[in-house]
């Protein structure tokens, strides 16, 4: 993983998005090169400038639109029969995207006709040529040499979960050996397992570490004392990276570890940079994308409108008290999607074929519609474009004392969408919340505008394929 502006990437999708779009923009530079000496030129003049915009413009509206799909997720990137069903959509996308684009900035854009046809050219071929650049690069990434070899010093329920996570293809990572030291994990074995004294000394946590070919040494133990720390220096000096279990557990899961989750991290740990300059950047951020977002959802809104009202009686929109920044309460607005008595019996948690839901209801959250009034909240002040969503007060109530922490998302204005709705199922109990606040922690200790640009293509890719609605 690689920390990029404070969040964490992975480095395959790094690589794989600068491979593809060095090779798209060289197709696409081809073909508009090929205009310019073409026999069409007399009739459509494209000079080099020219060219270039046009490569330019098309390879960004391409990628976005594969970041907006999915296509650089780890769990789908070198899944082909995914990765096909998903280019489909996105490079008619793009296709389509780009052609409006051009049309309106035609005064100052090279002629539309001939940014037309090169983009009906370059945009399948560039498809084709990313499917076959996947096959090949996710042949080789799925070979275990080619992934990191660590040592796990810990047999704890911080090395089990790293023993878990070693277990999925998802991970660059493979635990060469744990090292037995600190409180014991009894419900699952760890192996290979050596005892502590393996590391005891420089030379023989040094042969350890060569005899496997290790990358890197993971503390999970919640145990300090008795560390061999002279061994440990020894192997950093060497160029062994050396993590604790949170940091490592945090850039590898993207969110944080609750259970292992200490005061005295928080406080020292990087992160939780709430500068005026980045308070600002955030507001002309949120008023941009709600101004956007309220211009081109206007239709659907209005249609929306007119199916609630057609086929259920009570108000179009559903405002409901929620807890915003600071613990200060506001009213949400979302479109109607339940029956008008469907708390008569007082606050519930929304459950799997909610009965109370009705059929348009039913739609409209599958694809986050409902949602679309809070653009108003969001012009108002009360909440952001990203942010940890708000709860009920009486849910916040019972919530902030069975976990702890839960407050502290409310440092926060609460967000229309979030990490933690990109990255976890729709909540409905207080396990739910707890896992959700896990990514909301991680928001808060790494978030900025780079975070939030990528919940917003992450969101688009929640829309298009539903993750947890109910």
């Amino acid at each position: 993983m690689i920390k990029m502006f404070r969040h964490y990437v992975p480095r395959l999708s790094l690589l794989l998005a600068a491979l593809e779009l060095s090779l798209f923009f060289g197709i696409i530079l081809f073909g508009a090169s090929w205009e310019i000496s073409g026999r069409w030129q007399a009739e459509m003049p494209l000079d080099l400038p020219g060219a270039v915009m046009l490569a330019a413009g098309i390879v960004t509206v391409t990628v976005l639109m594969m970041g907006a799909t999915g296509l650089y997720s780890h769990d789908v990137m070198f899944e082909m029969d995914a990765v096909l069903a998903r280019m489909a959509l996105t490079f008619s996308m793009a296709f389509a995207v780009f052609c409006a684009v051009a049309l309106l900035l035609s005064p100052w854009m090279p002629p539309a006709l001939a940014q037309h046809r090169v983009a009906a050219v370059a945009i399948p071929l560039c498809a084709l040529i990313s499917f076959a650049l996947r096959g090949g690069l996710g042949r080789l990434v799925k070979r275990e040499t080619s992934k990191r070899r660590i040592l796990v010093v810990g047999c704890g329920k911080s090395a089990a979960k790293i023993a878990r996570m070693d277990r999925l293809e998802q991970y660059r990572f493979r635990v060469a050996a744990y090292v037995e030291f600190g409180p014991k994990q009894e419900e699952e074995p760890l192996s290979p397992l050596f005892p502590g004294a393996s590391i005891a000394t420089p030379e023989a946590a040094l042969a350890l570490i060569a005899t496997f070919g290790v990358d890197g040494i993971v503390i999970a133990s919640s145990e300090r004392r008795g560390l061999p720390h002279e061994a440990l220096l020894q192997c950093r000096m060497k160029g062994i990276p050396i993590e604790d279990f949170a940091s490592f557990w945090e850039s590898h899961a993207v969110h944080v570890d609750l259970e292992s989750l200490r005061p005295s991290w928080l406080t020292y740990c990087d992160g939780f940079a709430m500068n005026r300059g980045r308070h600002i950047a955030k507001i002309c951020f949120d008023y941009l994308v709600a101004s956007l977002l309220l211009i081109f959802t206007a239709p659907i809104m209005l249609l929306t409108a007119l199916l609630i009202k057609a086929t259920s009686p009570g108000p179009v929109l559903f405002r409901q008290e929620r807890v915003g920044r600071n613990g200060k309460s506001f009213n949400v607005l979302k479109f109607r999607s339940m029956t008008v008595d469907a708390e008569k019996s007082g606050p519930q948690w929304a459950q799997v074929n909610d009965s109370r839901v009705t059929p348009v209801g039913r739609f409209i959250r599958k694809v986050r519609i409902d949602e679309l009034p809070q653009i108003i909240n969001l012009l108002r002040g009360e909440m952001s474009f990203v942010g940890p969503r708000p709860e009920r007060p009486h849910f916040v109530r019972q919530l902030s004392e069975a976990i702890p922490y839960f407050d502290e998302r409310h440092r926060v204005k609460p967000g229309l969408s979030g990490w933690a709705q990109v990255n976890y199922p729709y909540g409905a109990s207080i396990e739910d919340a707890r896992e959700k606040l896990s990514y909301d922690l991680y928001y808060l200790k790494n978030g900025g505008l780079f975070l939030d640009f990528l919940i917003l293509l992450r969101t688009v890719h929640v829309i298009l394929w539903p993750f947890g609605a109910r």
